[in-house]
């Protein structure tokens, strides 16, 4: 017989314009559901970069999104995912990530990263990383 360990899940939900300028609230956001001791100061700053690298990639891509929905869950781990809303936006100026690169960078500063494509362009980013005790 096995038990299965019940772990409460919090949850943020955030709705954004896809832009730059939006990006230092999802950011704060990040720091404060991770800072009552989730991870440490190196990991916490890693969490960070990553979850704006996520949000980066979305807007950042040649056929984008009008909006961003960024939804963080904390529980057994810190996890975010990043999903696109809205219209689908043409950027001629912006260049297709490279997405295995991307997911690569992503893995090196958190526990996983996944990104769903639809055809060349990104649709979601989801991240975790390990807290501390968990």
């Amino acid at each position: 017989m096995s038990t299965m360990r019940q772990v409460a899940r919090e949850q943020i939900e955030l709705h954004i314009p896809a832009s730059e300028e939006a990006l230092l609230v999802v950011r704060l956001t990040a720091s404060g559901v991770a800072s009552p001791g989730a991870l440490d100061m190196d990991a916490l700053e890693d969490f960070k970069t990553a979850v704006h690298e996520a949000c980066f990639l979305m807007i950042h891509q040649p056929l984008g999104f009008e909006r961003l929905g960024v939804k963080f869950t904390w529980g057994d781990a810190l996890c975010v995912s990043v999903t696109g809303e809205g219209e689908r936006v043409a950027k001629q100026e912006e260049i297709p990530p490279d997405a295995d690169m991307c997911r690569i960078i992503l893995e090196s500063l958190v526990t996983s990263a996944n990104l769903t494509m639809e055809g060349p362009h990104i649709a979601a980013v989801a991240l975790c990383a390990d807290v501390m005790g968990g």
